[in-house]
């Protein structure tokens, strides 16, 4: 689970800063709320540590799904809500990733989403 985790913070990353989340769908809405699920059922992190996790794939979420509306004509341009390109928000969740692994110290098995193309 920890390498998938990566994999989608970093695709996350990469969408927002590279390409202004233009190609925002369904599986990087899905890369959020895995994210927040997975990192929030570990007995490791805190209840404020769960609730920054919350709150910080959330908001990337949100900026995402708004360039979608924006992208299908549905929402006015306004760039800080199109997409966090801050490495900051990006940094604490794969920081959190880093810890779960170091607490486990192995491979954490997670069920595959076959539904995904990204």
């Amino acid at each position: 689970m920890q390498g998938e985790l990566l994999r989608e913070i970093e695709k996350l990353r990469y969408e927002a800063q590279d390409n202004g989340n233009r190609n925002w769908d369904e599986d990087y809405s899905y890369f959020c709320d895995f994210i927040s699920k997975s990192l929030c059922e570990q007995s490791i992190f805190s209840e404020s540590e769960k609730k920054e996790i919350t709150a910080i794939m959330s908001y990337i979420k949100e900026c995402g799904n708004y360039a979608q509306k924006f992208n299908r004509g549905k929402a006015l341009f306004s760039p800080e809500k199109m997409a966090y390109v801050d490495d900051n928000l990006y940094d604490i969740i794969s920081d959190k990733i880093g810890r779960l692994h170091k607490a486990y110290g192995r491979p954490v098995p997670y069920e595959k989403n076959d539904n995904i193309k990204r």
